[in-house]
């Protein structure tokens, strides 16, 4: 039992930091968009 909360636990935490760096993609692509737009 406790084998798998820790399994639950780390799955968790993975997940969230993949949902972080998913934002911080979005907002890096929003901004190339952004600058390209102004450059072109």
């Amino acid at each position: 039992m406790y084998n798998v909360q820790n399994k639950l636990q780390f799955w968790i935490v993975s997940e969230q930091s993949n949902f972080i760096l998913l934002l911080k993609d979005i907002k890096t692509i929003k901004y190339a968009i952004m600058m390209y737009l102004i450059i072109a």
